[in-house]
């Protein structure tokens, strides 16, 4: 959809003085720094013919389109600016951004600049991923395009919490049955206190004080049943909500794209499926019921005391306006207080998760004080961040508390004058009215303890809706109409890609590997070339192109099929904490042993299994903590071996092996790709020898393309690189000496 910013009136005003009747504008963006780099609300307007900057109503710069070759962004240490380069190669800056709105840059300058160079317009299209602050309170957002935590509708969360009642409607029936007993019951006793008063004690009616009694006693009995079957049924439905929170927010979690898990640790998303839910566990398990409960009972006691007494029942309601709006605002104080302790807690989980896991490194370089620091401070902004919440908690419940005093004092003060006045209320009125008092100023006194609940649980469950809103990934359902892939056959056709938004990391690649060839990738780190076997895998979304498998775009086939026919082996093979054996058919989970073992065979990785005291009934630990690299390295190649896929992948797949056990997997590999489509990433060029073509990538292009020896022969960039390890290898025997 193609959008232009929002003009205020006062920039409007200004162009539509300055603009000629022939000039339309093309491009608007905005920046949040003055030409003085001071925080300023600056305009960036790009007609046909000039660009104009407008900081305060005024126009501070203006640029004749014609006297411009180029855009370009200089990225400074904690900003950066926009710069113009005329035709005499002079750089003239135009305006200064904070790096929050970089990615809007970059990616408007790409489209001026191919306007300047080819006069084509393209459009400055408008996505979530570029919205940085909420459009309604201007805070900043968690993440771009995220959900503002300060603006969600509160009532809104929490019906949308109740909305998973619906599959449990009969249990709820319960719970709300067994609560309204418990209530009704938990009301009598008052009125009986009054009738024991008034009737048996004052006007002498004895014959009624067995019944009264007994009234008494069933009305505790029933609120011991009602109550203790409210509890059991609402504790049942509370721990299977938050069960079924848990399952959905981890089923979530893994469907969620590849990018998410770039920009967030694994302590913040422990800390959302285990802690999170926990809150709103707390506040179902408790809370919930007991607002419930309360909420019941403070409206029929309200129209109990107005029955009684209409005057003394102002009294009792003087505190709940100040409950109620003083509520109100305190949530709205609260809520960022929670969503900053939960963030300080997924630093702490990121720091446990990251010490533990890096334990031996940690002792290695003596860290363990600086890790200890970091702890430690962490864990102090917790303790007072939480005693922050928690002092403000205790003191709006002790002025809450106090109103509450004030409210009893009267009622006993008028009460007594009048009944000492010989007015018409009673002895026994007084005293269920008291008794009321109690059993409506109860739970109001309780109510801070439930907004501290809520208000905890309702954070959480923000953040665990902002997840469970998400984009998945998104893939067609299998169907006996849905593509195969049988050949292997890859195309790239002008593939463009961004892991940042306006930031290209591929950049019009287009390239077409045939069934059964095989291809290297080399270059520069950070050139490319695993982001182009992400996109193999449909791990990210491009930014436009095609890639395509035997002749159909990859978003055709369902993402489970995809991903099962290409076998990928990591430059950092990930091993779970169970045994060898269910290591290597983890993407096969039907395969027998005998295929697992003639798997490992062809990794060359059976030997070093039956040496294993329990052979491939190892429990290999964490990450595969018990082996060394290079067996964990032959575990991850047996186990893309098993897959048996038409495309292989291998991502620096001998890189942490010796060279006995790489010419090893080299020849377990060379039958392999036998008829298999192959891409191979390898950090040592020699691998690469009987590639039948090789892709030198670099700054997201195909620099250089053709077989080992025609690469050489070019002496381009291929050449320079195998020179260089060449010389490095011949070094290495004189380093060691």
């Amino acid at each position: 959809m193609e959008t232009k910013i929002h003009l205020p009136n006062s920039i409007k005003q200004v162009l539509a003085k300055k603009l000629n009747p022939h000039e339309s504008i093309l491009y608007t963006q905005k920046s949040d720094l003055s030409i003085e780099k001071k925080f300023d609300d600056t305009y960036l307007i790009i007609s046909q013919q000039n660009i104009y900057v407008i900081t305060d109503g005024k126009i501070i710069n203006q640029l004749p389109i014609k006297k411009i070759v180029k855009l370009k962004i200089d990225e400074l240490f904690n900003h950066a600016r926009l710069q113009a380069v005329s035709h005499q190669k002079t750089e003239i800056t135009i305006l200064y951004f904070t790096k929050t709105h970089a990615p809007q840059f970059r990616h408007l300058i790409r489209l001026v600049n191919q306007y300047l160079q080819d006069g084509q317009y393209k459009p400055h299209t408008f996505t979530a991923s570029m919205i940085t602050h909420c459009p309604r309170c201007h805070n900043p957002l968690p993440e771009r395009g995220g959900i503002c935590p300060l603006c969600l509708p509160r009532w809104s969360i929490m019906a949308r919490l109740l909305s998973f009642l619906k599959p449990y409607q009969k249990i709820s029936f319960l719970v709300l049955l067994s609560t309204t007993v418990m209530v009704i019951s938990q009301l009598i006793p008052p009125y009986i206190t009054k009738r024991i008063v008034d009737d048996v004690l004052t006007n002498s009616q004895h014959d009624q004080f067995i019944f009264w009694i007994s009234a008494m006693f069933i009305s505790g009995l029933v609120y011991f049943i009602s109550s203790y079957f409210s509890g059991i049924y609402s504790s049942w439905l509370a721990t299977k909500l938050v069960n079924d929170f848990r399952n959905l927010l981890y089923q979530k979690i893994l469907h969620l794209k590849l990018n998410y898990f770039d920009r967030h640790s694994s302590g913040d998303l422990v800390s959302k499926i285990v802690d999170d839910t926990s809150e709103i566990q707390h506040f179902l398990l408790d809370g919930l019921p007991f607002l419930l409960i309360n909420f019941v009972s403070l409206i029929i006691i309200a129209i109990i005391l107005i029955s009684i007494d209409p005057t003394l029942s102002l009294l009792v309601f003087l505190p709940v306006p100040f409950l109620v709006f003083g509520s109100s605002w305190f949530l709205n104080k609260l809520i960022p207080l929670f969503h900053y302790r939960g963030s300080i807690k997924d630093l702490i989980y990121t720091n446990l998760d990251e010490t533990i896991g890096g334990i031996r490194v940690v002792k290695a370089f003596t860290q363990q004080d600086r890790h200890i620091n970091e702890f430690t401070n962490q864990n102090n902004r917790y303790f007072a961040n939480q005693y922050h919440i928690e002092k403000t908690f205790i003191g709006f419940r002790q002025v809450m508390f106090f109103i509450m005093q004030v409210g009893i004092v009267g009622v006993w003060y008028f009460a007594s004058r009048r009944i000492m006045g010989q007015d018409h209320l009673t002895l026994g009125d007084l005293l269920a009215f008291v008794g009321y008092i109690w059993l409506f100023y109860g739970p109001l006194q309780w109510f801070t303890q439930i907004l501290n609940w809520m208000t905890h649980a309702l954070a959480s469950a923000e953040r665990m809706f902002t997840i469970l809103d998400m984009t998945s990934e998104t893939s067609p359902a299998e169907s006996p109409t849905s593509p195969h892939i049988t050949q292997g056959k890859i195309e790239f056709k002008q593939v463009r890609f961004s892991y940042e938004y306006g930031r290209e990391a591929i950049k019009d690649i287009s390239f077409t590997i045939n069934p059964g060839e095989m291809i290297g990738l080399v270059g520069k780190s950070g050139g490319g070339k695993s982001t182009i076997i992400n996109l193999i895998n449909n791990f990210f979304d491009i930014d436009s192109g095609l890639i395509l498998i035997d002749g159909h775009n990859i978003k055709e086939y369902p993402l489970a099929y995809l991903r099962h026919r290409i076998g990928v082996v990591m430059q950092e093979p990930f091993l779970f904490d169970v045994s060898i054996a269910e290591n290597i058919r983890y993407g096969h989970p039907e395969a027998s042993f005998d295929q697992i073992v003639q798997a490992a065979k062809a990794a060359w990785a059976h030997e070093f299994i039956v040496n294993k005291e329990k052979g491939y009934n190892t429990i290999i630990g964490e990450k595969g903590v018990r082996l060394s690299g290079g067996e964990k390295q032959r575990l991850s190649i047996a186990r893309a071996i098993l897959q048996n896929p038409p495309i292989l992948i291998l991502d620096e797949a001998t890189s942490s092996v010796d060279v006995q056990t790489e010419k090893k997997i080299q020849q377990a590999l060379e039958k392999l790709t036998q008829n298999r489509t192959t891409i191979a990433i390898a950090h040592r060029l020699s691998t690469l020898r009987h590639a039948d073509r090789i892709l030198y990538i670099e700054g997201g292009k195909i620099i250089e393309s053709g077989s080992h020896s025609s690469l050489l022969r070019k002496k381009g960039k291929y050449h320079q690189l195998v020179n260089l390890q060449t010389k490095l290898n011949q070094s290495r025997p004189e380093i060691i000496s």
